[in-house]
């Protein structure tokens, strides 16, 4: 019997995925150091331009052409990301999907898988971007060193993220090998650690009937052994329960 699956909306999977926006977070690897490399480039850029006033055109056109490479290296990445998605879900089989469910995993495996569809958006955004100012730059209008300065720290920055981002998804490609070995384990997915609320409410009744004398501890164990002798049928599981039982209550 398949288990009922809600269908997110990108805004809730966002929600889901991150505490805040990823490019913004400049506690994160991606972020600070995105911001270090665009601060140099920056830096670099300002010198060029106050350098080279009498010669602005070889600046816009070594720009452009920058642009244009970086535009065709972003749809190479997109392309990657895509089929990279893909083969990283369809590796994901219906068992450990069903396991992963069992868990109440479902989100987190969303929202690890998410952070590729993020990259994807970031990466059509800026490459939107960059085309829009190739033909920007391609105008001939007066130079405004300014606008200029502003719009090439931004697109770095887009492209500094971009780049640290996908370098910190192949973590994200390790976790989700480690998920997919878990989870596809034969029997009970052993990931959980600790006791359910199940467990600890037939724990906490049994107690009662012990500390009050109501039972037997040993006459309980033995009630417990018969009916799993009576109940179950298939003799491997019989065993492997009957351990259970001897394993749990020998700690008591």
């Amino acid at each position: 019997m398949k288990m009922p699956i809600k269908l997110y909306s990108s805004k809730e999977l966002y929600k889901l995925s991150f505490k805040k926006n990823p490019i913004f977070d400049y506690k994160k690897f991606e972020s600070y150091m995105s911001l270090i490399f665009t601060v140099i480039l920056t830096i670099i850029i300002c010198i060029q331009v106050n350098s080279n006033l009498d010669n602005i055109g070889f600046i816009v056109s070594d720009t452009k052409n920058i642009i244009l490479y970086a535009s065709f290296g972003l749809l190479g990445m997109l392309g990657f990301i895509i089929s990279g998605l893909a083969i990283i879900s369809g590796t994901m089989s219906n068992k450990v999907t069903s396991n992963i469910i069992k868990e109440k995993k479902f989100q987190s495996v969303l929202a690890i898988l998410y952070s590729f569809n993020y990259l994807g958006f970031l990466i059509g955004f800026f490459f939107v971007f960059y085309i829009i100012g190739y033909f920007v730059l391609s105008i001939n209008v007066s130079f405004n060193a300014y606008i200029f300065v502003v719009y090439c720290s931004l697109a770095a920055y887009g492209l500094f993220f971009i780049v640290f981002y996908a370098v910190s998804l192949l973590k994200t490609c390790l976790d989700i090998f480690v998920i997919n070995y878990m989870y596809s384990i034969e029997g009970e997915p052993n990931v959980s650690s600790g006791m359910n609320l199940t467990d600890v409410k037939i724990d906490a009744i049994t107690k009662v009937l012990l500390d009050n004398k109501m039972i037997n501890k040993e006459l309980f164990i033995g009630h417990l052994k018969t009916l799993i002798d009576i109940n179950v049928t298939d003799e491997l599981q019989k065993k492997k329960l009957l351990k259970e039982v001897a394993d749990y209550y020998s700690t008591e």
